[in-house]
């Protein structure tokens, strides 16, 4: 697909602050699983940069259908490999801020969300599939760095808001080029709203429900289930035909020998 006249081609400088944010938080992950004893070396971290910076759009190009952006210019690479290592030699200084890697993060989720809603409005994109595209550019990124540090890719488990802070902040894109407004404005709003919900989702630990199936509570069963039992009149009719009559017979009790059974119990004198 072609650009459309009405939307300008996204600026290299964006798209480039958006592959170097990437890869700092990328070189801030790496600090992490070093502290938990696994090693990693210079080249390392610029794969890892790379990846993350890079992933993001490529993944974006694709569904798109365009030629990759990221192997189209020299930009890319060496400034995806230079934030990496930059964001290496720091992250000791980083780590003593816990505030500024969340930061950093939600930075390069917002600048991802952006970029990616914008190049697939900018191709004539529908909504939808628009939406798709920039929450799978923002998040991409995040789930190709899980895979390569072997952790749990954290978009698919229950946590603070990430793929859904992106999600919310397209979808807020979108709907503000629907109605008219410009693409800064656009960009402005969705950059805002995804890093707004991702600093206030992990400020306040907010996440979405977990996994659950629709079925009824086990307290809330056994409730209906003892509802049921008292106004069932098949129940109601075996309670009323277990009562018994006050037994007539006054004379002396009869023997029940086990052994020999009922039949032969005979009554005492």
């Amino acid at each position: 697909m072609e650009p459309t006249d009405a939307i300008p081609a996204i600026p290299l400088w964006l798209d480039l602050t958006a592959v170097a944010f990437g890869a700092l938080s990328a070189s801030a992950t790496a600090e992490n699983v070093q502290s938990r004893g696994r090693r990693i070396d210079w080249l390392g971290i610029a794969i890892l940069g790379i990846a993350v910076g890079l992933g993001g759009g490529f993944l974006r190009d694709l569904l798109i259908g365009v030629p990759f952006a990221t192997i189209g210019s020299n930009w890319y690479i060496l400034t995806a490999a230079s934030a990496a290592l930059i964001g290496m030699w720091l992250s000791h200084a980083l780590q003593k801020v816990n505030a500024l890697v969340t930061i950093l993060d939600a930075a390069s989720l917002g600048f991802f969300a952006v970029v990616g809603t914008a190049k697939a409005i900018a191709h004539g994109i529908d909504p939808l599939p628009a939406i798709m595209i920039g929450t799978v550019a923002a998040a991409g990124g995040g789930a190709i760095r899980d895979l390569l540090v072997q952790l749990p890719v954290g978009v698919l488990f229950a946590g603070t808001f990430y793929a859904a802070a992106a999600f919310i902040g397209t979808a807020a894109f979108v709907v503000a080029d629907l109605l008219g407004a410009s693409m800064i404005t656009g960009m402005l709003i969705c950059w805002v709203i995804t890093v707004g919900i991702r600093l206030a989702s992990v400020k306040w630990g907010l996440s979405l429900p977990e996994q659950m199936s629709l079925r009824r509570s086990e307290s809330r069963q056994r409730r209906d289930q003892r509802r049921l039992l008292n106004w069932w009149p098949v129940k109601r009719r075996h309670l009323r035909a277990s009562t018994h009559e006050p037994a007539t017979y006054t004379g002396s009790l009869p023997i029940i020998d086990k052994r020999r059974g009922d039949e032969d119990a005979q009554p005492t004198a």
